[in-house]
């Protein structure tokens, strides 16, 4: 399962270097990506599940979401 998005300020602007943070929630196996100069990551290789994803960036407050992924989904956060 691949899960992609793109990290934004609120002016829209693509936050680049931000250090994202995927954690399975029933078995903490956790992945790590940095955002590009467009703001955009990709995390693959995750398995169904519900996970906590951590968004992290030098000026900003810290963005914490969940997302529920299953097997075949290709699954996007804005």
């Amino acid at each position: 399962i691949t899960l992609e998005g793109a990290v934004q300020s609120r002016e829209g602007q693509p936050i680049s270097g931000a250090q994202i943070s995927v954690a399975n929630v029933s078995t903490s196996e956790r992945r790590n990506a940095t955002t590009r100069t467009t703001g955009e990551f990709r995390v693959l290789g995750l398995y169904s599940g519900k996970y906590s994803v951590e968004v992290r960036a030098l000026g900003y407050k810290p963005y914490i979401d969940s997302v529920q992924l299953v097997i075949g989904q290709r699954a996007r956060l804005t």
